[in-house]
């Protein structure tokens, strides 16, 4: 017969008054055989009281669980404790949780005990000691109730912490030359050092480049190697970052979902919405992005080093953590500090949906193109004008066809035409281009030398000026003599419960420039989809176990 009881005491010495109650219950017909570690846990319900320490026991006994009952009563009233509120203070508490497979609704005895199933200070210790003991009403292991609650909790803290970061616009401005490119960053750089430190990470500081830095020192004297975590806390420019209303959208039911300003989710154009069925998914209301690139992945290595700093009996080594400004404008690792950022490898937390494991990038290069015309009143145009908004078109026009983002996928690369300024007499093009192989990136380059110079022999010569300017490689070639790392990763995703899928990055991140450097920084996901735009979204469920992954990751 299993029979399973739960103590707890936040008043006097409370490890001596745990000590005691167990060692009242013989004399009451009532023999603990199996007891919990003690832990400290934080006051259920009423909040302004001290800290409980907990545990669990499984007991023998020949009573029924009426008298079991009265039996534990007895120890607390012998110990002397004093009913002053509901769920207030308390020098001792006893509390009978499973009695074998019985399901009782008495006005004094319920079985199993009511909500247990919501209750960390049960479930952590009773799972310590009863990973296998079912509940009788719920059909649920104490192991997969524990597991679940965990979930849960660290849903609600990562909503908590992601609904505050997204307050913050931080849009890098990639026509900017200082650095950050945008002061708006520093604000969250600043908000983030003051969140660290009062967390009690270690040596949290803010350069001058606005890279915000930290550590949670190894627990542990095996040898670890040290691993770094990084995120980027600026947000895409293409899509507006102030006065973002998050909408939380609670039991997705798979069909169309209006977010505001007319626009909608739906599944007709964005499939993978059709995993999200039952969730909870986080959106914009159709104004603005949320910036879950890569505010995510902030909130996910935060809520990490604090599970850590609330669980320090579970090993782990050192970590590094950078969080990086400009990452979307491509300069994110241009002051990086690698000399105070001794990692053997590090991690970037920049991918997409839950799962996603990504140790291949784009080769990147940013274009400009100018095109000078003449300007003429339209009325004695003939031959004399030359439209840059004209040569602008047929240029575009110009370039291979079907090789656009919106034609591409996988390992295909792109030329990206992205944004169009300018009037008769001048338009200025940018553009990027794309592809995993450098060859063929080298090749793409060509095409658009070629296509300029032969403007400039059609239409004179300085028609068209040409600005290429290599922002990143791919870091594949980095990262496979160390394989290692990624499959490190891998153990860790099914150690959370979720299977990999390597697939390459249609994009970059600081870890391609990074690797390069001499970090080899694979990229691990943050759970969102639709990054850059008012159509992001990102389900919670994904971003708690973004959360729970990087645990694993991180665990000795």
């Amino acid at each position: 017969m299993a029979i399973y009881i739960a103590l707890g005491s936040n008043l006097g010495n409370k490890e001596e008054n745990l000590k005691k109650a167990l060692a009242l219950l013989p004399g009451k017909g009532v023999h603990p055989v199996q007891v919990a570690p003690f832990l400290t846990t934080a006051p259920y319900g009423v909040t302004d009281q001290p800290d409980f320490l907990n545990t669990a026991a499984r007991v023998e006994t020949r009573l029924g669980p009426e008298e079991l009952l009265q039996a534990l009563l007895a120890v607390e009233q012998e110990m002397g404790r004093v009913r002053r509120r509901h769920w207030g203070e308390r020098n001792i508490d006893l509390d009978l949780l499973l009695y074998d497979d019985r399901v009782l609704d008495l006005p004094d005895l319920k079985l199993p005990h009511p909500d247990m199933q919501n209750r960390a200070f049960v479930l952590e210790p009773l799972a310590r000691i009863a990973p296998d003991a079912v509940h009788p009403v719920l059909g649920k292991t104490i192991a997969a109730l524990w597991a679940e609650l965990q979930q849960r909790q660290l849903a609600d803290r990562m909503l908590e912490r992601f609904r505050r970061y997204v307050q913050i616009p931080t849009a890098s401005d990639p026509d900017s030359t200082a650095f950050p490119s945008t002061a708006k960053q520093l604000v969250l750089a600043k908000a983030l050092r003051q969140e660290l430190q009062d967390l009690g990470l270690a040596k949290v500081r803010l350069t001058e480049y606005g890279y915000v830095l930290a550590e949670l020192p190894a627990n542990t004297d095996e040898a670890v190697p040290v691993t770094g975590l990084i995120a980027h806390m600026d947000t895409s420019s293409e899509a507006a970052d102030t006065d973002i209303d998050l909408q939380v959208h609670r039991h997705y039911d798979g069909g169309v979902l209006p977010l505001g300003g007319g626009r909608t989710l739906d599944p007709a154009v964005f499939p993978e919405l059709k995993r999200y069925i039952g969730q909870t998914l986080l959106t914009s209301d159709g104004t603005t992005l949320i910036g879950a690139d890569d505010k995510a992945g902030l909130c996910g290595i935060v809520t990490a080093c604090e599970w850590f700093l609330q669980h320090p009996g579970v090993p782990h080594g050192r970590v590094l953590l950078a969080f990086t400004p400009d990452e979307e404008t491509g300069r994110g690792t241009e002051h990086f500090p690698l000399d105070e950022f001794p990692a053997d490898f590090a991690y970037t937390v920049d991918g997409g949906g839950a799962g996603e494991l990504n140790y291949e990038t784009f080769n990147a290069c940013n274009v400009t193109v100018r095109f000078h015309g003449v300007s003429v009143h339209p009325g004695s145009a003939k031959h004399k004008m030359k439209n840059a908004v004209t040569l602008c078109a047929q240029f575009q026009l110009a370039l291979p066809r079907g090789e656009a983002p919106e034609y591409t996928e996988g390992r295909e690369g792109f030329y990206h035409c992205m944004r169009v300024q300018g009037g008769v007499d001048e338009v200025r093009l940018d553009m990027i281009v794309r592809d995993h192989d450098k060859a063929v990136l080298a090749h793409r380059k060509d095409v658009l030398r070629a296509l300029a110079e032969s403007f400039n022999k059609e239409y004179g010569a300085g028609s068209v000026e040409l600005e290429l300017d290599d922002v990143y490689s791919n870091m594949k070639e980095y990262i496979l003599p160390v394989y290692e790392i990624v499959e490190r990763a891998e153990k860790a995703y099914r150690a959370a419960g979720v299977e990999p899928d390597i697939v390459p990055v249609r994009g970059g991140t600081d870890g391609s420039l990074l690797s390069a450097r001499g970090l080899p920084c694979p990229n691990l996901f943050t759970g969102g989809h639709n990054f850059h735009g008012p159509y992001e979204y990102i389900p919670l469920e994904s971003l708690a176990l973004q959360a729970r992954m990087l645990v694993e990751l991180l665990k000795a």
